[in-house]
This record gives C-alpha cells, structure tokens and sequence, in this order.
C-alpha cells in the first residue's frame, strides 16, 4: 500500500524516515508492506484523489498540531478523523509537539532529556511511529475500537512508547486478516 507523507517543513527528514521505520516495523512483522512517498514541505492539499483499490490512498500528516483537547494531562500523539459512521478520512495525523510534551513528562522513565539530545531523536520517533502505527490501524480497520492489549490498545505507558521492545504492539490474527480483505486481499501490498 502507498501511503503519502507530509512532514513540516521543520521536522528533521531522519526523524520522519525514523518515523516511518518504526511504524512500518510494526505491521511488517505481520506481513504488510507500505511504500512511503514523503513529502517534506508545502501545503497538504486538501483535494485527496482516490485510486483503484478497495481503500483511498491515505495521507499521513506530520507536524506539530495538538489534535483535540482529551484533558490537561493527555495529549494525542496520532489520530484520524472519523465521518458520522465508521468510515475513517484520508488523513492521519501524528503530533511532534505532543511526543515532545509527552518526552518531557516522562523524564522518570527516559532519564534526563538535557543530557540526551541524539537520543531525544530517536525516542520521538519509536513514540510518533508507534502513534502512526496504531493510527493506520484504525485506517486500515475502519474502526474506532480498541483493545485491552496489542496495538490496538487505547493507551500506551511512556515506558512502552518510548521502550527498544515492541512488546505489546502485536496484530492479532483477526486484525491482520480484516487489513488484509480491506486492502484488496493482499497483505504484502
């Protein structure tokens, strides 16, 4: 499946490549490929063609947007838009301004951040791609259901967001099938 990217004009292209890498990491694992097309600056437009496939091509949108007010003490890293029913819009959102507030509150599980900034990178990504991930699923899915455990799991710790482990992040059986029939049959599309 292609999925286009456009990233703030700001964001370091290692983080978004970063980004992108841990998310596509997370669904590889159950036999899905995505193909990436980035676009690092301009506008998004806001007209999204469709292609001949069973879903629209998605649009990921990565910057610096907080998303909607969920509460003084949580803020969205991802989120897609839903339609009155279950059919989700094209665009997928994932905040760099939430990761980092998020990074900056969890310095009793990240250490430090002063003494870090190489590793500050790499930490925002695994947290916005582990977001991406779970936000595609949502796409792919067409739900807005979550789970008790696995990706699909309505909040992560900061321990596991920004953990070297993807323990937790697991597509169940019935999620990857469903993917898959949406997406035409194919998983490795």
């Amino acid at each position: 499946m292609t999925i286009r990217v456009h990233a703030a004009a700001d964001l370091p292209p290692a983080l978004v490549r970063s980004v992108l890498a841990e998310a596509d990491a997370l669904w590889r694992a159950s036999g899905f490929r995505f193909e990436w097309r980035i676009v690092l600056d301009g506008p998004v437009p806001d007209d999204i063609e469709s292609v001949v496939t069973p879903l629209p091509t998605p649009r990921v949108v990565i910057g610096d947007e907080r998303g909607m007010d969920v509460g003084p003490d949580e803020r969205p890293l991802g989120w897609v838009v839903f339609d009155s029913g279950s059919i989700p819009e094209q665009r997928i959102h994932v905040s760099r301004a939430n990761a980092l507030w998020l990074l900056d509150r969890s310095r009793g599980v990240v250490g430090p951040l002063d003494k870090m900034p190489p590793l500050q990178r790499q930490l925002l990504a695994r947290a916005m791609g582990r977001a991406l991930a779970h936000e595609l699923s949502h796409y792919l899915l067409a739900s807005k259901q979550h789970t008790g455990n696995g990706l699909m799991r309505a909040r992560q710790s900061a321990a596991s967001l920004f953990g070297t482990h993807r323990v937790g992040y697991e597509i169940t059986a019935a999620q990857r099938g469903l993917a898959a029939r949406r997406l035409g049959g194919d998983s490795r599309r």
